[in-house]
């Protein structure tokens, strides 16, 4: 097929390696069945802990312990994939008391420890467990938990591998598990200059743009957030940005077609982070950005940021190039706004 059509290499590659996740994945739980049929002690005890942590209205001290257990229990692939066969995902979202310490919707000191022993164990669950970090992104406790932690103080010490972890569960199939992978790039990177910097490493841009392409709103409120987080700190983003959209026509359809200030202003700056680069103002002649940039600039005052973000662009625009049709900045009040 490459021989047929070299620019789908890319399309080709990737469907390729969700058919190596599939087979691994269904390779994993015949031998983690193989090995429960045949008694193995490590099998059994991870769905004996189970069944024992699916009691509800217990200590928190009961599901910490056992919690702590289970972690320890699990040892390998065959325990990962034995807990997300037997419903270990649900035991912990169905449990009330779980979710409320997850939620710290309670501070007590037993609380925050099952906070922690839950955390714990996802980690041991998921640790190079593709198939096991897509479950987890899909469960909503886990989803709403994960959220709310990421926006305490502490999450900037672990967001290299957290970020990591994002980029490969970026590769799924799954809709619903990308758009929540992305919103958690969208909170943590904000929060980390080095991991901004080890993203954009790799093919992260790109793989922002193909987003921005063709997502649902709530994806690429997330898309382009996480898009401007890493043109303002890279060089090298606003460079790989224009590599795979030299007109930036990505941002100017998000600022003619979106309703969404949260959109609109950050793609807005965006493209003002992007007219940093030497060139790119000429590449936008004979393109509507004036028009587009001038229609935010001069909207509705409740919309400061998307007026000031559109401002600043402008402004770049106009510095950059002076073949810049000008004469649309004459319209009534178009100065007063720049």
């Amino acid at each position: 097929m490459l021989e047929i059509e070299p620019g789908k290499e890319k399309m080709v590659k990737e469907y390729l390696t969700q058919v190596d996740l599939e087979e691994e994945r269904d390779s994993q739980e015949m031998n983690a069945m193989q090995r429960f049929d045949k008694g193995d002690e490590k099998a059994t005890t991870v769905l004996h802990l189970l069944e024992k942590l699916s009691k509800a209205e217990q200590m928190p001290l009961y599901y910490c312990g056992g919690f702590e257990i289970l972690s320890q229990a699990v040892t390998d692939c065959t325990g990962q994939t034995l807990f997300r066969l037997n419903n270990g995902f649900s035991i912990i979202s169905s449990n009330d008391m779980v979710r409320s310490c997850l939620l710290q919707k309670t501070t007590d000191p037993d609380s925050l420890e099952l906070c922690m022993s839950v955390l714990k164990l996802w980690r041991v669950i998921c640790c190079g467990n593709d198939e096991n970090q897509k479950m987890l992104m899909t469960c909503p406790v886990s989803r709403e938990s994960i959220v709310h932690l990421l926006t305490s103080e502490h999450v900037a010490e672990h967001a290299v591998p957290l970020c990591d972890c994002c980029l490969g569960l970026l590769r799924d199939r799954d809709g619903g598990v990308i758009t929540r992978v992305t919103g958690v790039l969208s909170t943590v990177l904000p929060q980390s200059s080095e991991a901004v910097q080890h993203v954009i490493r790799g093919d992260f841009v790109r793989t922002m743009c193909r987003l921005l392409k063709g997502s649902g709103q709530t994806a690429t409120k997330y898309a382009i957030k996480t898009l401007t987080v890493c043109t303002a700190a890279s060089h090298l983003a606003r460079e790989e940005l224009l590599k795979s959209d030299k007109k930036l026509s990505i941002l100017r359809h998000l600022l003619a077609s979106s309703c969404d200030e949260m959109v609109s202003g950050n793609a807005a700056l965006c493209l003002a982070h992007c007219l940093e680069l030497e060139g790119i103002a000429s590449n936008l002649l004979g393109t509507d950005i004036v028009p587009l940039l001038l229609r935010h600039a001069a909207q509705d005052a409740k919309r400061t940021a998307v007026q000031r973000n559109a401002a600043i662009a402008l402004g770049k625009l106009c510095r950059s190039e002076p073949r810049c049709p000008l004469t649309l900045l004459y319209k009534p009040h178009a100065v007063d706004y720049i």
